[in-house]
Parts: C-alpha cells; structure tokens; sequence
C-alpha cells in the first residue's frame, strides 16, 4: 500500500520527484486494475470514435468536410465525458489508496458519476481559459495552466461549489506555481518520448496528416490514451495532495473523509 508523505513543513516547497515517484507507487500498486478500467472507460470510446472517423475518411469525405468536423466535434465530447468520469473516479481512488483503504471501483464510480455534469462545464470553461490565454503570447496561457492545475482534484476532493474550485486551486498553487512548472515540463518531455515511441510504431507521420486515419494508427492511439490517461490523472491527485499538505497541514485521512 502506497504511504503518503508530506513536504517537510520547513523546506515548504514542492518536491517535484516526490510527486513522480508516489504517482508511480500508486499506480503499480494496481496497475491491471487501473488499466481495465481506462480500457473500458477512455479505450472502448476513444477506439470506436477513431474507427468511424476511419471508416468516414475511407469512404472519401475529407477531415476538412463541414459535416465531418461537425461528428467529430460531437465524439470528441463523447470521449471527453466518459475521461471525466474516468478523471474523478482515479481521483477518489488515489486519495483512498494513499489514505491505506480498501479500493472500491464500483464506488468510486457511483461518486464520480455525481460530479460528472460539473466537471464538463469546468472542462469547458478551462479550455475557453486556456485557448484564450495561449492566444494572448502564450504566456497567459501557462500561467492559467499553473494557476488551476488543481482544479479538477479540488472540486472532487472537496465539498465546494463548482466555479469556488478555481479560486481553491489559485490558492493552492500560490507560491509553488514555478515548481509546478518544473513538473509539468518534465512530464510533458515523457510524454512526448512517448508519443514519438508509439508514432514510430504506428507508422504516423507528422507530414501526412492522413496517416492518423488507419487502423494501426488508431489501436495505438487507443493505447497511448489508455496508459497516459491513468498515470496524469494520479499524478495530478497526487500534485494536489501535496499542495493541501503544504497550505493547509492537511493529511490524506482528512481529506479521504469526504468520501466517506
């Protein structure tokens, strides 16, 4: 059973490897259990929304078609909501797991699906923050990514009103946002050799936008969504955690409470 460690109230700054490495003792601890429920939850959407999307471009309408990109906007909320449900069962798992308690999927499913219709408006209203923040010289748009990097975790964890989980995740990253920063480089360097890896493997090609449209490019992309889906979801419990021990002297037993 993973422990959960706090920051040493001294130093009071975020440990960037110590997120890493309890994220990833998190994750082996139930790996096959975690996988099977991303297969069924991101795998199973994602792998049909690809294969129609297949199955369109081989009958000969273009990506560029209107009424293709208006089916392909449609799945792509489809597979958002069932990553959000994902997202926050993962969430409640991870606090639970850390806290040393028995890991109830079936459960932490029932308590996701309450959050769901929440969740895809903050989604939506973080990626409107984002998409407007990167077209503003993109330094605004990292700034917001390190202001509500907690978001998501906040609004799940904690007993708060859904548009209160944006201030929550400003105070919580509020003077650790360069830290932040750190981590996010460094998972976005793995997650790009990843991304490259399984390119490779599929045969995509970044000069030929077509290439994403094949069965062998799909499978891959099923995988790869699969995988990076779990481990940045426990990462960012586990980001959060971190933080509310560092603002708030919180430990993982507390904070597990609202579950109960």
């Amino acid at each position: 059973m993973a422990d959960f460690q706090g920051p040493t109230p001294v130093a009071n700054n975020l440990d960037i490897m110590d997120v890493i490495s309890t994220s990833i003792k998190v994750f082996t601890e139930n790996a096959l259990v975690y996988l099977i429920l991303s297969a069924v939850l991101i795998g199973v959407p994602y792998l049909v929304y690809s294969l129609i999307l297949i199955s369109v471009v081989e009958g000969g309408v273009s990506p560029l078609d209107p009424g293709f990109l208006v089916w392909s906007t449609l799945g792509s909320f489809v597979t958002m909501l069932f990553s959000l449900l994902l997202q926050a069962t993962v969430i409640i798992t991870t606090i639970n797991q850390l806290n040393g308690r028995m890991i109830d999927f079936m459960t932490a499913i029932n308590q996701a699906l309450k959050h769901i219709v929440p969740l895809f408006i903050l989604s939506i209203l973080l990626g409107l923050g984002f998409t407007i923040g990167f077209m503003l010289l993109v330094v605004p748009g990292i700034l917001l990514m390190l202001i509500w990097a907690v978001v998501v975790p906040a609004y799940v964890a904690e007993d708060i009103q859904m548009m209160s989980a944006f201030g929550r995740s400003a105070e919580l990253t509020k003077g650790q946002r360069l830290r932040i920063l750190g981590l996010v480089v460094v998972v976005m360097i793995i997650g790009l050799i990843l991304s490259f890896a399984l390119g490779l493997l599929s045969g995509v090609s970044a000069l030929d936008p077509m290439s994403r449209f094949t069965l062998t490019s799909a499978i891959f992309s099923t995988v790869s969504q699969i995988v990076m889906s779990v481990l940045f979801t426990i990462g960012a419990a586990v980001l959060y955690l971190k933080l509310r021990y560092l603002k708030d002297g919180a430990d993982v037993s507390s904070i597990s409470s609202v579950f109960d």
